[in-house]
């Protein structure tokens, strides 16, 4: 068994590992990496009454891991929730990273250029066109994003509503995220925004989209079989090492592909949606701006 002379990443071990669980310890690992936060923080009744499996179910899941108790693994996993979610770790991990030599603008946007260039590698291009065809053809669009993944769904949600394809921006969290969901049909499209830990509210929006068979495209760095296992589109590639503080370089670039390949699909649809902007410019707005 491993003692707290031996510091281990839990979480890290039921991902390298997940693949060789039994079903019961899936239903467990599925719970622990994507409800981090409930793990860490509420007593062990509260996983055996939300996975639904026994007591002894989870310690021998944590012992399977190397560790002599659930407590084992909980003190692991909070070490990792310290050094790679919380914002104040991943600020000291980028100052510490890139100390390595100065803290210069030349640097800083080389290491993202280093991501940007290994984000070519990580998408695969048959997803994105695919995931464009079927943002295209949707009757609507649904965008999630919610804190620092905000804006990158507000700029997708503002393009795509320029070419003419209705829109919809899933900003809020908890009940009022429903408000923006009661037309949703099968044959629309989520787009997705999610980083690093999983949100309750983008767990609860996958499910919502399982449950009405609406096809997710999902971009993200996460690597949590339970979360990109359900997406029809998974757009999937790394901002920047683990626990620093992320640059948002590498999902504009996948954000701005999209909108590209959505337009090109689009074609004569997308020249017209513009034209038409542009026409409705040029009589209601610079007219009247010539006449004052």
């Amino acid at each position: 068994m491993r003692t707290s002379m031996e510091p281990v990443n839990g979480y890290q071990l039921i991902l390298e590992r997940y693949e060789g669980f039994s079903k019961s310890q899936k239903r467990v690992a599925d719970y622990v990496v994507t409800h981090l936060h409930e793990v860490l923080y509420f007593p062990m009744a509260r996983l055996v009454d939300d996975v639904g499996v026994s007591q002894a179910t989870i310690v021998r899941f944590a012992q399977s891991l190397g560790f002599d108790g659930f407590n084992g693994l909980r003190d692991s996993l909070l070490a990792h929730y310290r050094e790679n979610f919380a914002p104040e770790g991943r600020m000291r991990h980028s100052i510490r990273d890139t100390g390595k030599e100065s803290l210069s603008y030349r640097n800083i946007t080389r290491d993202c250029i280093a991501f940007l260039e290994q984000s070519i590698s990580s998408i695969d291009e048959r997803v994105l066109q695919g995931a464009a065809a079927a943002v295209g053809s949707a009757s609507r669009v649904y965008v999630y994003g919610q804190g620092p993944d905000g804006p990158l769904a507000a700029e997708l949600q503002f393009r795509l509503r320029r070419l003419s394809l209705d829109t919809v921006h899933v900003a809020d969290s908890g009940r009022p995220m429903l408000e923006h969901l009661l037309r949703l049909e099968k044959s629309d499209v989520a787009v997705l925004y999610s980083f690093a830990n999983p949100s309750t509210d983008f767990l609860r929006l996958m499910r919502i989209l399982r449950d009405r068979k609406v096809p997710a495209v999902l971009i993200t760095d996460q690597r949590t079989p339970p979360v990109i296992r359900q997406a029809a589109y998974l757009l999937q590639a790394d901002r920047g090492p683990r626990g620093t503080f992320p640059s948002p370089l590498v999902p504009m670039a996948i954000t701005y592909a999209l909108i590209l390949s959505v337009a090109d699909r689009l074609g004569p649809r997308a020249l017209k949606a513009l034209k038409t902007l542009g026409d409705l410019r040029a009589t209601y707005y610079d007219q009247d701006a010539s006449k004052a």
